[in-house]
């Protein structure tokens, strides 16, 4: 007997919807050398900018123990949780010009990386850049146009002194810089690549995961001492006043590594302009992963109608990205001013309220969305009452 197909009454399909943009990644540190590898022949030189690495041994093929490339990857792996992958790219320190064309080469070479980290201090010398206010501005300059984070270790020591002008820690926090950090350490012997360690602890937090977001203060590291100075010289290095906070005429912002109640740790976790690494960190995240869903949201669909209706799926695309935030403890709830508690507000204007020529051009209109940024708690006071 004959046997129709389905099709006679039902026709199924299946179309994948996976039309997905490329997930921008936070967790990869490139350590920026002054000198091609010395151990292995252009395995990172001008023609190939950038290598990645995956361990300690790797980077010891290609560089020497005696390097400030090997310096901070040895500080970063042998902390207890290490980045999946560490990349260094060669620049040619000659001037300003040089330090620009090589960081422009790595670019165009491989992108994939978010934390930049000029090498410094090691056994067989400092780099071109190091404390050297001239050519480091040229690297500042560069990260201030990306969405990536550099951070400069810096041994100079003048930046104990608050009234000091001649230091990097000085010129980045004068200039107002908002995607630099600075890592102040006594120590420039190549032991100490501070700014090395920060970037490490910062690129293991996935703010894509539950419970992922942090400060950089208070963290202890292995391997490294603590900063042997007083109160005074270390609020001139951090510009952190307790109880008051950060004032950067009190200080420089940079970041440096203390011992309090016997425990070493970071102090305090600053941006230059007073800012703090992990909201930097944040704002980043939160603007690619918004990007990618809307993008997503557009090439996965037939069209987004220009309808309220069409508004609210890109909504429903912000707050996707908005209830990761509140999942990975970077959202806090806030009372409005009705006094309903909200975890974040959003506005958008309905369809009927806009312009036929913007609807006619199938420009929608900005989304305003307010949300309160969780932040960290650095500081705090007790007071006790004794009765009798």
């Amino acid at each position: 007997m004959a046997s129709l197909p389905y099709t006679r009454i039902v026709n199924a399909t299946l179309t994948k919807l996976d039309n997905f943009p490329t997930r921008e990644g936070f967790g990869t540190p490139l350590i920026i050398s002054d000198i091609v590898s010395d151990v292995v022949a252009a395995a990172v030189d001008a023609s190939t900018p950038v290598k990645a690495y995956g361990s300690l041994d790797e980077i010891a093929v290609d560089w020497g123990s005696d390097t400030g490339v090997y310096a901070a990857a040895q500080d970063i792996y042998q902390q207890d949780i290490t980045p999946i992958q560490i990349k260094v790219g060669y620049v040619l320190p000659t001037t300003a010009l040089t330090i620009t064309a090589g960081l422009d080469a790595i670019e165009q070479f491989d992108n994939n990386f978010y934390w930049g980290l000029p090498a410094a201090a090691a056994a067989s010398g400092v780099a071109a850049w190091h404390d050297n206010v001239t050519l480091l501005t040229a690297m500042v300059d560069w990260f201030e146009t990306k969405s990536k984070i550099l951070g400069i270790l810096s041994n100079d020591a003048n930046t104990e002194s608050k009234s000091d002008t001649s230091t990097i820690a000085y010129f980045t926090k004068n200039s107002n810089y908002a995607r630099t950090f600075v890592a102040y350490h006594d120590d420039a012997t190549g032991e100490s690549s501070l700014h090395a360690l920060i970037a490490a602890y910062g690129a293991t937090r996935n703010l894509d995961d539950a419970d992922s977001s942090y400060t950089m203060n208070f963290k202890p590291f292995n391997g490294i001492a603590a900063v042997d100075k007083g109160s005074a010289a270390v609020q001139a290095v951090t510009g952190f006043v307790p109880g008051l906070g950060l004032d950067d005429t009190e200080g420089h912002m940079a970041t440096t590594y203390i011992n309090i109640g016997g425990v070493n740790m970071t102090h305090t976790g600053s941006m230059s302009d007073g800012g703090f690494i992990d909201e930097k960190h944040f704002e980043d995240w939160l603007i690619a992963r918004t990007q990618e869903e809307v993008v997503a949201l557009f090439t996965n669909s037939a069209k987004v109608p220009y309808t309220d209706k069409g508004f609210d799926q890109v909504v429903q695309a912000v707050q996707r990205v908005l209830n990761r935030a509140l999942t990975n403890g970077s959202i806090a709830e806030f009372e409005d001013v009705n006094g309903d508690i909200r975890n974040w507000l959003i506005s958008v204007p309905r369809v009927a309220s806009i312009a036929a020529s913007q609807r006619r051009q199938r420009i929608m209109p900005t989304i305003a969305v307010k949300f309160r940024y969780a932040g960290a708690i650095h500081y705090t006071t007790i007071n006790y009452t004794m009765a009798f």
